[in-house]
């Protein structure tokens, strides 16, 4: 995949663009003043927290279908009403089956988008979540596990091991696996998830299990990431080069110079694990004329040489 990765500029150009056309939200100056910008400290279950993080941190939608023990997360959007605040989608689909393809159309747009369900819901979504695996598009599901097999019970559980790393659909996949320990990690995740998806385009499953969704704890919840309107979107990106600076920077919290080094060093290590491929070529099979300063930034990402990074892979 990075290899294709690499030399994605158009790609990544066209995602940015969609994102500009499609708007970000309703989100008026009005809502924006009236909202609190510190961190607050709160009691709140695992579940409540994932949809106060995930407006505070400036999703754009929520398409879900309630079941036990996520239901609370539904339970919580609808409560506090963010589409009135920050012009947030929040949609209670049908199912299961059209909740994952909400969230694989809104990806499409370059939305920030996601969806809750627990280990039977999840399951019914894995043709869904493997289409957005294969069309490399953004999005965030969380899997807040009971016991199975089929309905299986409604008792925590943790037996979706295998089909979060794995990627559960029909093979030739891995998705992104954020497994939080805690209340506060499942709030954390949220945002890590956000930025995850965007920077590789693939989806992102924070791993949680009933027992995480059901119990309270005191967590710091972030203030409010802004998310702007069409017009305050068209008057950044009005040209090629601050449409990625505006991308990378609001989307993947990186610079585009960083992002693609980093896609080069991971390149790198790809190559030096075949053993037809020397050491002194491989700053110029990932596109960088300069060996000795490539060097010096493998070593620094990597912990050591190209050299000594393809003698331990042997």
């Amino acid at each position: 995949m990075l290899s294709r990765r690499t030399g994605s500029n158009a790609t990544v150009a066209l995602v940015v663009l969609l994102y500009a056309l499609t708007g970000a939200s309703r989100f008026t100056e009005k809502r924006r003043k009236a909202m609190d910008n510190k961190k607050d400290i709160v009691l709140l279950k695992g579940n409540e927290v994932i949809a106060k993080a995930a407006v505070r941190y400036g999703y754009d939608g929520f398409f879900g279908y309630p079941i036990t023990p996520q239901s609370e997360v539904l339970e919580t959007l609808a409560a506090d009403k963010p589409w009135e605040t920050t012009g947030m989608v929040v949609l209670q689909a049908e199912s299961e089956l059209a909740s994952i393809n909400m969230l694989y159309g809104a990806g499409c747009t370059g939305k920030l988008v996601f969806t809750s369900s627990s280990s039977p819901g999840i399951a019914l979504m894995q043709e869904g979540l493997s289409y957005m695996a294969g069309n490399e598009l953004p999005g965030v599901i969380i899997s807040v596990g009971r016991g199975g097999p089929g309905l299986g019970t409604i008792q925590p559980g943790q037996a979706d091991y295998y089909q979060a790393v794995y990627g559960g659909g029909n093979g030739d996949y891995n998705t992104i696996v954020l497994a939080p320990n805690s209340v506060q990690e499942m709030c954390d995740c949220m945002g890590k998830a956000a930025e995850l998806t965007f920077k590789w385009r693939m989806p992102v499953i924070v791993l949680s299990d009933g027992v995480l969704g059901q119990m309270m704890e005191k967590v710091e919840v972030p203030p409010y990431r802004p998310r702007l309107t069409v017009e305050e979107i068209a008057a950044e990106l009005s040209t090629t080069h601050a449409m990625l600076k505006w991308y990378f920077t609001n989307r993947m919290h990186t610079t585009f110079r960083s992002w693609r080094l980093d896609l080069r060093v991971e390149e790198a290590k790809r190559l030096l694990r075949d053993e037809d491929v020397a050491t002194s070529a491989v700053h110029t099979l990932v596109g960088v004329a300069d060996k000795s300063n490539f060097h010096k930034l493998f070593s620094k990402q990597v912990g050591m040489t190209p050299r000594e990074y393809k003698k331990s892979c042997s």
